[in-house]
């Protein structure tokens, strides 16, 4: 978006109910790092850290990475007092320095590289960051159950930024075999109301080449859902696709 990091990092905070979101995916964690007694995990593309601060407060050594140094900084300085958690700026095109139980990859954030082969080397710079026995846990949006062309409007959230008060608005659609984030934020504490409108295209990924990858990257299993109850994975009717991957000994 054209807005600054700030604002920017606010509103993706404000488009997402955190409780809700991590209250349901927390059970498939749970799973996962009991199955395989788990004590330290990498949060890749972290973010603003949530997932990062949750696991950390589990109990667990917990590194949040991110690409974007800002972001790191902003978590550095809100989770400044919470043990066992770090932060490096780090792509996950890039394997940790130190290898954990567990890494997960989550909110979409793999569709984001630049080309299908990267992806590739973002698996399995992913899968060299977990341990012998580890685990690994994707998601990424099934695009290819949506229709392609119209814009999906699946979030609209009236909030106060620091900029003042703003109606955010995010939707996601497909176009020739891309996938794109669309958001309009508009800033209602002028007048007359000032619209920022951007996009941001992703890749449509699939199961086969995510399976194909974990597997090259060490998984001796490799399992599919469509959603953290993990549900059987449809890839005409599921909205999301989790792929959890589980390293040879």
């Amino acid at each position: 978006m054209s807005a600054s990091f700030d604002v920017v990092a606010e509103a993706y905070e404000a488009m997402i109910d955190w409780n809700k979101r991590l209250a349901n995916e927390a059970p498939l964690y749970r799973r996962v790092i009991d199955q395989i007694g788990a004590a330290s995990v990498v949060d890749a593309a972290c973010g603003t850290g949530r997932h990062a601060a949750m696991f950390a407060q589990w109990g667990m050594k917990t590194e949040g990475a991110d690409v974007n140094a800002k972001m790191i900084e902003h978590c550095r300085s809100r989770y400044a007092d919470k043990p066992g958690l770090s932060f490096q700026t780090r792509s996950f095109l890039e394997p940790a320095a130190e290898p954990a139980d567990a890494v997960i990859c989550v909110g979409n954030s793999l569709a984001l590289v630049g080309s299908l082969p990267e992806v590739d080397t973002a698996i399995r710079a992913l899968c060299a960051s977990v341990r012998p026995g580890g685990a690994i846990v994707l998601h990424v949006l099934n695009l290819l159950s949506r229709e392609e062309g119209p814009v999906r409007w699946d979030k609209c959230t009236r909030t106060t930024l620091s900029t003042g008060d703003v109606l955010i608005i995010k939707g996601t659609h497909r176009a020739g075999g891309q996938g794109y984030v669309d958001f309009l934020l508009t800033d209602l504490s002028v007048t007359p109301p000032r619209l920022t409108a951007d996009n941001v295209r992703f890749l449509v990924l699939e199961r086969a080449q995510l399976e194909a990858e974990c597997r090259r990257g060490g998984c001796e299993t490799v399992e599919a859902y469509s959603n953290y109850h993990c549900e059987p994975f449809d890839s005409a009717t599921s909205g999301d696709l989790i792929i959890v991957g589980r390293k040879h000994k």
